[in-house]
């Protein structure tokens, strides 16, 4: 008997449609907003690291290959960074949305 679960292709979701109003005024998206350091393995430079980025490592690290983030309109800043995914490994998709209410209604979208 196989284990069906083993076959299931496994998907992030990062809701990043909030306006961020208890932390503003921030230069970035919070999404984007560094939270340690990451190590260049080109060049072993120190790089500021995002909060989303650990995020995305560790969604890559259980099994992910590509990960949808739900933006709300103006957030442009998020796939200007992280660009195709190519940064943390893995394929990224973005979806826009306006005027979400919450986090369970941006991750529904």
């Amino acid at each position: 008997m196989t284990d069906r679960r083993s076959s299931r292709e496994l998907v992030g979701i990062i809701p990043a449609a909030g306006a961020a109003t208890r932390v503003s005024p921030l230069p970035c998206s919070k999404e984007l907003f560094p939270v340690g350091f990451r190590r260049l393995a080109e060049s072993g430079e120190l790089r500021p690291k995002s909060a989303a980025h650990y995020l995305l490592e560790r969604m890559a690290g259980a099994g992910a290959g590509k990960a949808y983030v739900v933006l709300g309109d103006g957030k442009w800043d998020i796939p200007a960074y992280f660009g195709d995914g190519e940064p943390v490994g893995m394929d990224l998709a973005y979806l826009v949305i306006r005027d979400s209410p919450g986090v369970a209604f941006t991750v529904d979208a």
